[in-house]
C-alpha cells in the first residue's frame, strides 16, 4: 500500500474522514455539472436534490466505478468493497445541522460497532463538480463513539454554532471539553469521504471570512455515493435506503449497472434479498430507532410528515429553531405533495359515489389544517431567527389555507 493510501486509512480509522483534491477533470467536472442541471431540471439556483439519481441515469455510472476512487475505498474499507446502490444527485443543497447519514436521531449514539467481530465499515463519497462557496463540516472522531462530541454537536445548525465564530471557536470548544469542528474548502474535481456515523454538515461560507454563513445563495452540485465492506451492516444500510425510507422512492436497480458494478466486483451480496422487505430486520439495532417522545412512544414512520413534526418540536424546546424551522419546510413539502395526491383523485374519481368523493374533499380539509399549523410553526421560528419578511408570508399563507387558525391570523397583523 502507498504512503498516501496509508494516510487515507489512518485518516479514516482516526477521525472519520479524508478528501481527496482533483480526483476529477475540469471537462469531467463540466460534463457531470451540466447531467446534475439536466436531469433535476435547473434553473437558476434552486434547491434540489434527488435520491437515486445516479442510478438511475447510466450517465452517471462511471462515476460508481471510477478506478482511482475504488482503489483508495479498497485500501481505506478493504478488499471486499461493495457498492450499497445509495446515490444521489445534489443541485444547491446543503444539510447545515449536524448530523449523522443514519437514521439514529439521537445525540448519544451508544454503540460504535468497531471492536466486534464483524466491525461498521461503510463509507460515503461526495464528487464536488461544482463546489461554489461551500464547505463541508465536520466533528472529527464523532463516527467512533465520542459522546462527548456528540452530545454537544448533534442537530445545532452550523449556521447558529458558535464554535464557528470569526476568533476563538476553537478555544471555546476546547474549553467545553469537546473537539473542534472542521470545515473542508472543496475546489472543483475533489472528493471527501467520510464514516456514515460522523456527525458532519454541508454549509456555504462567506467568501471572506470562510466561515458559515446562510445569507450566501450559492451554485453547488453534488454527487454521493455509498459503500462498504460485505458484511451485515453494509446490506442494512441498502435494506434501509432501499426498502425502509420509502419517500426517498429508491427503486430496484437496472440490470445493466447490476452487471457493471458485478463485472468490477463491487455487487453486495444479498442486495436482493426478498426477505429484506420485512422490517424486523432491523429491529434492536442503532441504525434505525425513531425519535420517542417523553412517553417513549415513537414518532412515526421516518420521513414522514408526522415525523419531521416531531422532530421539529424537538429541536424547539432544545432552542434551535433554524433546524426547526427546515424540519418544518420539509413536512410541509410532503403534506402538499399528499394534499396534490388528493386532487388528482377527485379529478380522476368525478363519477365516484358521493360517499367516496365526501371522504377524499375531508381528507383535503385535513392536510389544508395540517399544512397551516406547520406554515404557523415555521413562521414562529422565523421570528426567532430574524427572518420577519418570511415569517409574515408564513401567517398569511396558514391563514389561506385555514381562515379559522386564529393564532395565525393574530401573528400576521404584526
Amino acid at each position: 500500500m502507498s504512503t498516501e493510501m496509508n494516510t487515507f486509512k489512518e485518516q479514516f480509522d482516526t477521525k472519520g474522514y479524508f478528501y481527496v483534491r482533483g480526483v476529477l477533470s475540469e471537462e469531467e467536472c463540466d460534463l457531470y455539472t451540466a447531467a446534475v442541471d439536466n436531469r433535476l431540471a435547473i434553473h437558476d439556483k434552486e434547491d434540489r436534490f434527488l435520491p437515486d439519481g445516479p442510478n438511475l441515469n447510466a450517465e452517471f455510472w462511471p462515476l460508481i466505478v471510477h478506478e482511482q476512487v475504488i482503489e483508495i475505498l479498497r485500501s481505506v474499507v478493504g478488499p471486499d468493497l461493495k457498492y450499497t446502490l445509495q446515490g444521489d444527485l445534489h443541485a444547491n443543497h446543503n444539510a447545515h445541522q449536524w448530523h449523522r447519514d443514519l437514521a439514529y436521531k439521537h445525540s448519544d449514539m451508544p454503540i460504535a460497532y468497531d471492536d466486534v467481530e464483524t466491525p461498521f465499515r461503510v463509507v460515503k463519497i461526495c464528487f464536488y463538480v461544482d463546489p461554489g462557496e461551500m464547505a463541508f463540516a465536520m466533528v472529527p472522531k464523532s463516527a467512533h463513539n465520542e459522546m462527548k462530541n456528540s452530545k454537544r454537536y448533534f442537530g445545532i445548525d452550523t449556521y447558529e454554532d458558535p464554535y464557528f465564530s470569526e476568533a476563538g471557536g476553537d478555544d471555546l470548544a476546547k474549553a467545553d471539553g469537546v473537539d473542534p469542528p472542521v470545515l473542508f474548502c472543496p475546489r472543483r474535481g475533489d472528493m471527501a469521504a467520510f464514516d456514515l456515523r460522523l456527525l458532519h454538515a454541508g454549509c456555504f461560507i462567506d467568501p471572506d471570512t470562510k466561515l458559515p454563513c446562510p445569507a450566501q445563495p450559492q451554485s453547488k452540485k453534488t454527487i454521493f455515493f455509498t459503500y462498504g465492506a460485505d458484511n451485515e451492516w453494509t446490506r442494512k444500510v441498502h435494506y434501509f435506503y432501499r426498502f425502509f425510507r420509502k419517500d426517498l422512492l429508491y427503486s430496484s436497480p437496472a440490470p445493466e449497472l447490476v452487471a457493471l458494478i458485478k463485472q468490477k466486483g463491487l455487487l453486495l451480496s444479498g442486495f436482493d434479498d426478498p426477505q429484506a422487505q420485512d422490517p424486523s430486520w432491523f429491529d434492536d439495532t442503532f441504525l434505525v430507532p425513531p425519535y420517542m417522545d417523553s412517553n417513549d412512544t415513537p414518532y412515526g414512520v421516518i420521513g414522514s410528515a408526522g415525523w419531521y413534526e416531531k422532530v421539529a418540536e424537538n429541536f424547539e424546546q432544545r432552542g434551535h429553531p433554524l433546524s426547526a424551522a427546515s424540519c418544518l419546510s420539509r413536512a410541509h413539502t410532503i403534506v402538499e405533495e399528499e394534499m396534490k395526491g388528493i386532487d388528482t383523485k377527485l379529478n380522476e374519481n368525478e363519477g365516484s359515489s358521493a360517499a367516496a368523493l365526501r371522504e377524499l374533499k375531508k381528507k383535503k380539509t385535513q392536510f389544508k389544517k395540517q399544512m397551516s399549523t406547520d406554515l404557523t410553526k415555521h413562521g414562529d421560528n422565523c421570528v426567532k431567527i430574524g427572518w420577519d419578511d418570511e415569517a409574515r408570508n408564513d401567517f398569511r399563507e396558514a391563514v389561506r389555507l385555514n381562515p379559522f387558525n386564529l393564532k395565525a391570523r393574530l401573528k400576521g397583523l404584526h
